[in-house]
């Protein structure tokens, strides 16, 4: 599916749902109330701010400072060992037209840095 495209409809929904979007911001932990997360604490141009939300999607990555300040009670691995890592590098290159012609996206992987 085209990204751009995707990325359009799902923004859409985000507008019409009223979602608000902040950057800029660096997070600095989780708000709980009786063990439900409710929010995070942040800090935007040196300001250290409490918001709280209906719904915390966590998409920073397994370097997550949400993900890593989880209490025990949530059930979420804080840290990975090495084996369980994989690392992904996209790139784009400019392609004849007539090499890809019916297929708008390819992917290659490859193993071990090969």
């Amino acid at each position: 599916m085209d990204r751009k495209e995707l990325y359009r409809y799902i923004l859409s929904l985000c507008d019409e749902a009223g979602v608000k979007f902040l950057f800029g911001t660096e997070i600095s932990g989780v708000l709980f109330d009786n063990r439900k997360i409710t929010g995070l604490k942040i800090t935007k141009d040196s300001e250290k701010e409490k918001i709280y939300a209906d719904l915390v999607i966590d998409a920073a990555g397994m370097y997550s400072v949400v993900r890593r300040n989880l209490p025990a009670f949530c059930g979420i691995q804080r840290d990975f060992p090495e084996r369980d890592i994989f690392h992904v590098y996209r790139a784009y290159y400019k392609n004849s037209e007539k090499q890809y012609a019916s297929v708008p996206y390819v992917m290659d992987l490859f193993h071990n840095g090969r």
